[in-house]
């Protein structure tokens, strides 16, 4: 995907994790799949000469595609997205 994401002239800026079963809320493995992330990003930032500094955020997505406590007025189930960088 990264390599399309290139081609495209396109950067990815993040990460996205789901929770099919439980709150969108981000829990450790999200955390550390996020900082895991962030350090490649850094890492091949500096492999290609450019400065850390210059580095767009990296931020996580994480959707819970049904989340029972999100209930729209038809009662139709919603999906939760939160986001951590």
């Amino acid at each position: 995907m990264l390599d399309v994401i290139k081609k495209w002239g396109l950067t990815c800026v993040g990460t996205y994790r789901s929770h099919p079963a439980y709150s969108s809320a981000p829990n450790l493995l999200d955390v550390r799949a996020q900082r895991q992330a962030a350090d490649e990003a850094r890492q091949a930032a500096a492999a290609a000469g450019a400065a850390i500094a210059s580095l767009p955020p990296c931020v996580c997505a994480v959707v819970a595609p049904y989340d029972p406590n999100m209930r729209s007025e038809s009662r139709a189930a919603r999906a939760a997205v939160m986001h951590f960088s």
